[in-house]
């Protein structure tokens, strides 16, 4: 009998426990649109399935930049999402242990022996066509936020362009847009920042593309966008850009002069503590070395 009883009492508790957690995600992805919100019990299930997306971060010291970028992971949820895979290109200002405790839900890629940003990303890209089997890339640095709208946006554009987009519309007149729409726009270069592709598209690219600052003049962005024009793929970017570039000092920057205006992004969905980060790396020029 009392066997019986704590058999009993186990499988009440686990039920709650089952129902609770599975409102909690509900209500919590509902309420971040990351999905819409008619579809969230049915899709959440194939979501932690069928491999969607990977998600690669390349990080490399600046560790207010790296910290900022992991909060707004957490509150969006991402690693419910994505595959999420952070690549570390040697920092010094933090360990492995600290990645691992900001990004609980990822994979943490330690690349102690390359010292170029090109070459990271490159490696990043490669470990996704030959290691994953996630159908959909979607390249961050971290010194970005990525905004709510960006997992239906690539759902609804992706499949409609040439298998390639970005999430990043930067409004630095080297980056210029045209042909823009209700939703998106074209671009004929973006920068690696925000890059999605479909995995047929990016090995194509992988194939041909052997630039990257390590062994050649021309970065790796750089000449994946020329070769992505010169076989005539388009490249799409949202109407108002889905990922924020508040980084004001990296590898590819020169400090304060390198300040990209990002075209519309809205900040008003983040929580206060996230919004007031990121206004005081703009509004002070903080740079981070």
């Amino acid at each position: 009998m009392q066997s019986s009883r704590r058999v009993l009492l186990h499988f009440v508790l686990f039920s709650s426990l089952f129902f609770l957690l599975g409102y909690e995600s509900h209500i919590t992805l509902q309420q971040f649109s990351l999905i819409d919100a008619d579809s969230t019990q049915q899709s959440l299930a194939p979501l932690m399935l069928n491999n969607e997306f990977f998600v690669a971060v390349t990080v490399k010291d600046r560790i207010s930049y790296v910290k900022l970028f992991a909060e707004n992971f957490a509150w969006l949820n991402v690693s419910i999402l994505a595959e999420v895979h952070v690549f570390d290109n040697g920092s010094k200002q933090f360990s492995n242990a600290d990645l691992t405790m900001w990004f609980p839900y990822a994979t943490i890629h330690p690349l102690d022996t390359i010292q170029d940003p090109d070459l990271a990303t490159r490696r990043a890209f490669e470990y996704f066509i030959e290691m994953s089997s996630s159908r959909i890339l979607v390249n961050l640095d971290s010194d970005s936020l990525l905004h709510p709208g960006w997992v239906r946006f690539v759902r609804q554009i992706l499949p409609q362009s040439d298998g390639v987009l970005s999430l990043y519309h930067s409004a630095a007149a080297h980056h210029a847009a045209f042909n823009c729409g209700d939703v998106t726009c074209e671009k004929n270069s973006t920068g690696a920042l925000g890059l999605v592709f479909q995995r047929d598209v990016l090995k194509d690219v992988l194939d041909n593309v052997v630039e990257s600052r390590f062994d050649s003049k021309q970065p790796f962005d750089w000449a994946v966008c020329f070769y992505l024009n010169r076989i005539g793929k388009k490249i799409l970017v949202p109407l108002d850009s889905l990922v924020l570039h508040f980084g004001l000092h990296g590898a590819h920057g020169d400090g304060l002069s390198h300040v990209e205006f990002d075209k519309g992004f809205n900040l008003t969905p983040f929580p206060t503590p996230i919004r007031a980060q990121v206004k005081f790396f703009l509004e002070n020029k903080f740079v981070v070395d």
